[in-house]
């Protein structure tokens, strides 16, 4: 191992040659619930693909996942199909005396058309900790729903399925509230308390879909003009002629792109509005569109560095480029020279981008030095740039202000006083 490149992420996970290797509690432990999880067929579907990394050192390894989305990033319907796959897993496991206890929205991502939890160390032999998924139902995820009630998604931010403590909570929601969500957590957990724990997690069910009751899905609308589906061709045939496996795209015209045109290659599609993000999730899931992923990207490491009134804010993050890095990174809307900087650090070999004439101009130089090759090419009235062949990758340096998780407890009065703020309190 000691020509292997190691990058250590904290002091239980760290990558060594593009694998993620993970520190556990019990070896012996992981690798039976492995070998279960391989028996059912859930390794490598809800599971991520976990094998026995070092017995000795009790590591586990599994395959790093590109283009991990936080739970900071979903939106409403992405919150509630995540926290039922998380539930219904609890269920089916707990009949094979495993036991489910920090299955939680954060420990999951969004990959190859299903909910895929990533933090193997969530599942256990033993019912000990189980109480800690309960209460983090309510502390994470139910008490984000409730100030759903009373906020639209987007006033949330990047608090949106974070920690608030249950005092806190209950200082934050009108009183009939209150009344029902301590009765909620009081009975789980004399449900846990007298270890019915199947029935525990089939009540947290009832409990979710009884917020998701009031939330109504919407499926993204699909259409496209003429000079849309000539320019989606071109797109397509640069493309096809560049060898791409993974595609960034911004914004909705992009996003209309990848939804109608792409059926082989892995995208990322970013949008900045909710409630579009939201039903472009439900597109994809209802055209069962498993090469895809979406989400509002949020700035989780230059957040403070950022004007509030910049669009695409997460194009300017280091954090983002890190996770979203691709080949081909696509944007098809008016923008400016900054922006284009930044949208280009997402694209290791293609670049294709909307352009004025004007902007044409002050743009060439600067993606000359980025790139070999410089192309423009016409669609109806408007112009675009084929940049191929990248000089120089972009390189993610670690920073001080490196994301760090919200759902740390250290981190619940901050985001408190922002949220009471938000709902006036």
């Amino acid at each position: 191992m000691e020509n292997e490149k190691e990058i250590s992420f904290s002091e239980r996970v760290s990558c060594i040659d593009g694998k993620i290797i993970r520190n556990v509690d019990n070896i012996t432990e992981a690798e039976k619930i492995a070998e279960f999880l391989s028996q059912k067929n859930i390794l490598g579907v809800n599971v991520v693909d976990t094998r026995i990394y070092d017995y000795e050192k009790s590591q586990v390894e599994h395959e790093f996942i590109h283009g991990i989305i936080h739970s900071e990033e979903y939106t409403e319907s992405m919150a509630y199909d995540v926290c039922k796959a998380a539930l219904e897993l609890s269920v089916e496991l707990e009949k094979n005396s495993i036991y489910s206890w920090d299955l939680l929205p954060h420990n999951y991502t969004f990959h190859n058309g299903k909910w895929i939890l990533y933090d193997f160390e969530a599942l256990s032999l033993y019912p000990d900790k189980i109480k800690t998924q309960l209460r983090g139902f309510f502390k994470i995820v139910f008490s984000s729903f409730e100030f759903l009630k009373h906020l639209p998604r987007k006033k949330l931010k990047h608090y949106f399925l974070n920690r608030v403590k249950m005092p806190d909570l209950l200082t934050m929601i009108p009183i009939y509230d209150w009344v029902k969500v301590f009765f909620e957590l009081y009975y789980s957990l004399f449900l846990v308390n007298t270890k019915q724990y199947s029935k525990m997690y089939k009540y947290l069910y009832k409990v979710l879909e009884s917020y998701e009751s009031s939330h109504k899905k919407h499926v993204y609308e699909l259409k496209t003009n003429d000079s849309e589906i000539l320019l989606f061709k071109n797109i397509k045939n640069i493309i096809n002629s560049c060898q791409i496996s993974n595609i960034f795209c911004t914004g909705e015209n992009a996003a209309k792109y990848a939804l109608y045109n792409i059926k082989d290659i892995n995208a990322m599609i970013y949008i900045e509005d909710y409630d579009v993000c939201d039903d472009i999730y439900n597109f994809i899931i209802k055209n069962k569109l498993n090469n895809m992923s979406t989400g509002v990207l949020y700035p989780l490491e230059n957040d403070e560095n950022i004007p509030d009134f910049y669009k695409f804010r997460a194009i300017y993050d280091n954090y983002a480029k890190k996770r979203f890095n691709c080949d081909c990174a696509i944007y098809l809307d008016d923008c400016n020279v900054e922006f284009i900087k930044n949208i280009s650090d997402f694209a290791n070999k293609l670049f294709i981008v909307k352009v004025d004439s004007k902007t044409l101009e002050e743009v060439k130089p600067l993606l000359s030095d980025l790139y070999m090759e410089i192309d423009t090419f016409e669609t109806g009235n408007n112009t675009y740039i084929k940049a191929v062949n990248k000089r120089n990758i972009f390189k993610y340096k670690k920073t001080e202000n490196s994301y760090k998780n919200f759902n740390r407890g250290y981190s619940a009065d901050e985001q408190t006083k922002i949220i009471k703020t938000a709902l006036n309190y």
